[in-house]
């Protein structure tokens, strides 16, 4: 599509793939500038069923994907030992990588809950949600321990958690299809053999009954999710499916910006990288 003013230049990012544009407005006297992209697209649903996930084949580890998808960005998306001590106390036995990645959707999906950026000033890396987690008392009395964020919030922990059992993930930058409803953060995984699969658990989280803290999965969908799901209104259609009312912008995260960044903007630019960009 026409990109209006004309970018200064254009370039693709050398790790993920990225168009992405850049205006010089140095220049300028003006206090705001206004960038257009005028486009249209078509948009599929994105449907997946994997029925044996045992034969699943093992990653290939030294290939540029895997070591790409399961590095430790050090800035949103990071993977250290709380990171790995944390996966692996959800996941517990598990390596099969299709059903360990279910496990950490199944995880965040009952130890989230989603609040706008606006409530709170910590940031929305993996590391600032692992550091303000918060309780509550339910009515049964339980104290329940969460963590809070957005839609970028639940989908960077999502990849960081699968990084760091070697599965392979990033991050999804996008916006919604209909309306002007904004921006929105997913993600995906990859599976040797198969490909990347979406996981979208935020929206899947917003089917829960309102003010349902502790979300009860087993009690609500089939438990080892053999159930053939036909609509996106149920929370695990998320995992390995996609509506067709989004498209991407961006993909992966922490991108290196060319020329250099020389300040940084709030969480979205550091040292030089972007938490994501506007043009793909």
């Amino acid at each position: 599509g026409d990109l209006l003013p004309s970018p200064t230049s254009v370039y693709e990012d050398r790790e993920f793939g990225n168009r992405i544009a850049f205006w010089d407005f140095s220049s300028g006297t003006a206090d705001e500038f206004s960038v257009t992209h005028d486009f249209t697209l078509t948009s599929y649903f994105v449907r997946s069923k994997i029925e044996q996930p045992e034969q699943i084949p093992p990653y290939d580890a030294e290939s540029d994907l895997f070591r790409l998808h399961t590095r430790n960005d050090d800035n949103m998306v990071v993977v250290d030992d709380r990171v790995r001590t944390l996966a692996n106390d959800i996941v517990v036995t598990e390596r099969n990588p299709y059903l360990a990645a279910r496990k950490i959707y199944t995880w965040i999906l009952d130890n989230m809950l989603y609040l706008s950026p606006e409530r709170f000033q910590r940031g929305r890396g993996t590391l600032a949600i692992l550091d303000h987690p918060e309780e509550r008392t339910l009515q049964d009395g339980t104290v329940y321990r969460f963590y809070t964020g957005d839609c970028g919030c639940y989908s960077m922990l999502f990849v960081s958690l699968c990084r760091s059992l070697g599965i392979p993930a990033r991050l999804v930058v996008g916006g919604w299809a209909m309306g002007e409803s904004g921006l929105h953060a997913w993600a995906v995984f990859y599976l040797e053999g198969i490909g990347w699969l979406p996981v979208d658990v935020s929206v899947a989280d917003t089917f829960y009954p309102e003010g349902d803290e502790k979300n009860r999965l087993a009690e609500e969908i089939d438990p080892a999710g053999k159930k053939e799901l036909e609509t996106g209104m149920v929370p695990y259609f998320y995992f390995g499916n996609l509506d067709n009312v989004r498209f991407i912008m961006s993909k992966g995260s922490d991108l290196l910006l060319v020329p250099a960044v020389t300040h940084e903007y709030e969480w979205v630019i550091k040292n030089s990288r972007a938490l994501c960009i506007v043009s793909k």
